[in-house]
């Protein structure tokens, strides 16, 4: 006979307990879960949980401490609550209507090509480019030196 491997059935077993569990417990119980998830997660993180502390037992002990204890109830999310990773450049709105978003490196590689654009008008009305010299080649040095 096959044996059926223990991981995806509790997977899939904690998943529809999930989807179901909401809808059975009561406003409290959703609170004493969520401080207890917020505790267990944090002494988890922290490496303070006791070794081998399953999450069952830890919710037993937590609601039971909380139950007796209703101010820690509110107060223990706020105590353990983690604060968020800070996000890479974030994206800048252009003024255009329908336009995408833009960072603020792109904003900045737009603004370059602008004033090497004006600064390759006046150097080719002026004969000053070096002969031969392309829009790619000057675009490339000038680019460089306002990046500098």
């Amino acid at each position: 006979m096959a044996r059926i491997p223990a991981l995806p059935v509790l997977l899939a077993a904690s998943a529809l307990m999930s989807l179901a569990l909401p809808s059975m417990m009561s406003a409290a119980a959703s609170a004493t879960t969520t401080a207890c998830s917020a505790q267990y997660q944090a002494a988890k993180t922290a490496g303070t949980l006791p070794a081998g502390t399953k999450w069952s037992a830890y919710l037993k002990a937590c609601s039971a401490s909380l139950a007796t204890a209703p101010a820690a109830l509110t107060a223990a999310p706020a105590a353990t609550q983690i604060a968020p990773k800070p996000k890479a450049a974030a994206p800048v709105q252009v003024a255009t209507a329908g336009a995408k978003t833009q960072t603020a490196n792109q904003l900045a590689a737009h603004d370059r090509i602008k004033q090497c654009g004006v600064m390759w008008k006046a150097a080719k009305a002026a004969g000053s480019l070096p002969a031969g010299q392309t829009w790619p080649q000057y675009w490339s040095s000038c680019n460089t030196q306002l990046k500098g």
